[in-house]
């Protein structure tokens, strides 16, 4: 191939998520939109086919990318033999039992909270510690407020309890207060809120009201009528 040109070539052999036989991903060169393109095409071809020349999507920044492929040989799906995998399969075990016994003491601690308990004597009689986090609002997390917990937290009342899992275990949180804006401390903010509350509300009147024009009238499109208009309109110009 010439070296001038950007061309490069590989062979290997990868599974349909792109990865090889030892699970990490094949190396294929270029943008995420070539790699997704040549995976999705090398399981849709055929062993023996003939190689085509396929423009990728373009990437994000606008550049254009070309692959040409063949397969030479499919091989079946089969169970990998235990000796290669023993150590994934322990890792994940041992990774899943952990979650396992994290959900468990924060289900348990839920529990206890909606038993009338405190979060603070249930955390006690779990050895956990309570933290305080810092009042967020609800379009931006605050600084340690995990962003998973902005939708059940102003769905809840004071003193409602909820659980949700993050990257590193699970949280179970209390809402303790809630604190009601001032619209004359942020005018600009709160005109705007307006604002985008005011058409959220008529984008649904008039979907609402579209909807309910479909169910009872049951309006049905005269298609000749609009060739018709179509038609006298190209006319016209």
């Amino acid at each position: 191939l010439p070296g001038d040109l950007g061309v490069s070539a590989i062979t290997g052999t990868m599974d349909a998520q792109g990865n090889t036989q030892k699970g990490e991903p094949a190396p294929i060169p270029g943008p995420a939109e070539l790699r997704a393109a040549l995976i999705q095409a090398a399981f849709a071809a055929k062993t023996g086919e003939p190689a085509k020349l396929v423009q990728a999507p373009n990437a994000p920044n606008g550049g254009q990318s070309f692959f040409a492929l063949s397969v030479e040989e499919i091989i079946p799906p089969a169970p990998r033999p235990y000796a290669e995998v023993a150590e994934q399969v322990t890792s994940e075990w041992m990774g899943d039992q952990i979650r396992h016994g994290r959900e468990e003491i924060a289900a348990k601690l839920l529990a206890s909270i909606k038993g009338g308990k405190t979060l603070a004597e249930s955390a006690a009689e779990a050895g956990l510690t309570v933290r305080r986090l810092p009042p967020t609002g609800r379009a931006q997390p605050a600084k340690d407020v995990p962003p998973g917990l902005l939708e059940p937290l102003f769905a809840a009342k004071k003193g409602d309890a909820t659980m949700i899992e993050t990257r590193e275990g699970f949280v179970v949180a209390v809402l303790a207060e809630v604190q009601l804006p001032d619209p004359k401390a942020d005018p600009v903010g709160y005109g705007q809120v307006k604002d985008a509350l005011s058409r959220a509300v008529g984008d649904d009147i008039q979907a609402v009201f579209a909807s309910a024009v479909r169910d009872r009238a049951s309006p049905r499109v005269n298609r000749a009528a609009v060739e018709s208009l179509v038609g006298a309109a190209s006319g016209g110009e």
